[in-house]
């Protein structure tokens, strides 16, 4: 029994050694504010970064009820070190109703602007329609500015599940079970007034909108277009792709998985770049690689007749599949990030040799010659053994500072009722990706 166990460690070892070796990885240092978090805080459900501030969200969170959510706010100082600047609870009513409202499921920043998706959100009992949560930064000071709601939005819509700022005057939100069940979902565009307050200008569903499509699950932007997710439609899943016209959103295409099965989610998470555009198909199993492998279509745009077409699908097969014998359930492509040429791919459900659902994150370059994306980097959590710690589960990537941020949300100091969940921050180096900072959660600030 001993010697077997001494065999596993010495390959263990030796597995994290040759990752060091490709990859120079430095070691990760852990940024602990005043205690050690809760089970099921779920701190890493959506992050996002911009420049040397990022956000961090913590769905579980206790402090306003269960279930209620955290947002926690980081700054990086002069030695590249972050530390927490705030957190972020709902705070506009009485305790009693932000029981499960999920404060936090969604998360986007600009450097001093900050939308808090709340998709449960209500003011009553049975009317829980969700609401986005405004922040501006003021003298290193976050200040809840506004709270936005869909006007027509009704119970059960969560209208805030996907929140995305195309600039600091238009906010985009996702609202995937409207109208209130039906399930075929809408987003919303607010745009900022003269006094700065962000009115509701349009709403606009897909143009073969149905029962189910979820519609608004996820969606990105750069500054001339719109990609939003619909992972339910017919089943399989699509996306729809908006340019901006005159100010308004104007659907240009609708793409879906070809040779597509039921169950497969494409367009459970989307990205969308200078034409260029991804969607994630989690539960993809590609007839071939396994049950929940999950893969990424990649399309670019045609700018002679302004069409959209596949250009390239991505997947990754897990060889420790046939060794351990566990399904191939890798869920790669659960979270996506475009930025400056990189395409980073969150599998969360990726084993290793001694765990289950670790996780793992895929990072891509475009190749100059063949325009072909190629594996750039493997970014795993090589330190302690991750069992289930779900790492990639969300991405956020900043390439004008070298920054990728992402969420395990069962990660940090395990205990029999669970994890609070960890953010770990990576920074670019000539050679690799260098894993710089593992955030934990920790409450009672």
């Amino acid at each position: 029994m001993f010697g077997s166990q001494y065999h596993f460690a010495i390959f263990f070892f030796l597995l994290c050694q040759v990752h060091s070796i490709l990859h120079e990885w430095g070691p990760t240092d852990k940024l602990r504010l005043r205690d050690g978090g809760d089970p099921n805080d779920f701190f890493g459900t959506a992050v996002d970064v911009a420049g040397n501030t990022l956000a961090a969200s913590a769905i579980g969170d206790t402090d306003r009820g269960t279930d209620a959510g955290a947002v926690y706010i980081f700054t990086k100082g002069s030695r590249r070190k972050w530390s927490l600047q705030q957190k972020l609870v709902p705070d506009d009513g009485p305790l009693e109703n932000y029981v499960n409202d999920g404060f936090g499921t969604s998360v986007s920043l600009l450097p001093d602007l900050l939308a808090v998706g709340s998709p449960r959100r209500g003011v009553t009992i049975g009317d829980s329609p969700g609401a986005v949560y405004i922040y501006r930064r003021s003298n290193g000071v976050w200040n809840l500015e506004q709270i936005i709601t869909g006007a027509e939005s009704v119970h059960n819509d969560l209208f805030g599940n996907a929140v995305k700022f195309i600039d600091e005057a238009t906010l985009l939100v996702g609202s995937p079970v409207f109208p209130g069940l039906n399930k075929a979902g809408s987003i919303y565009m607010f745009e900022a007034d003269l006094n700065g307050q962000f009115q509701q200008t349009s709403r606009i569903e897909g143009s073969e909108a149905k029962g189910n499509d979820y519609f608004g699950c996820s969606l990105d932007s750069d500054e001339s277009r719109v990609i939003v997710g619909a992972y339910g439609d017919e089943g399989k899943g699509s996306a729809y792709i908006f340019d901006f016209v005159a100010g308004a959103l104007v659907e240009n295409t609708r793409v879906e998985p070809e040779f597509g099965l039921e169950g497969d989610e494409f367009g459970y998470s989307v990205a969308i770049g200078p034409k260029v555009a991804a969607v994630g198909s989690r539960s993809d199993d590609d007839n071939f690689i396994g049950n929940g492998a999950g893969s990424v279509f990649v399309y670019e745009l045609d700018e002679t007749t302004s069409s959209w077409e596949l250009f390239q699908k991505i997947t990754r097969t897990n060889p420790l599949s046939r060794i351990t014998g566990r399904a191939a359930t890798g869920l790669f492509g659960e979270s996506l990030a475009f930025d400056q040429g990189y395409l980073v791919v969150g599998a969360p459900g990726w084993d290793g040799v001694a765990f289950v659902n670790g996780g793992r994150i895929f990072v891509y370059k475009k190749r100059s010659r063949s325009g072909k994306w190629r594996t750039a980097d493997i970014v795993t959590s090589c330190g302690e053994i991750p069992e289930e710690d779900n790492f990639g589960t969300t991405v956020a990537l900043d390439m004008t500072t070298g920054t990728l941020i992402t969420g395990s949300i069962e990660g940090g100091r395990r205990t029999e009722d669970g994890s609070p969940g960890t953010v770990i921050i990576f920074e670019r180096r000539v050679t690799g990706i260098l894993p710089l900072q593992k955030a934990r959660c920790w409450l009672n600030l």
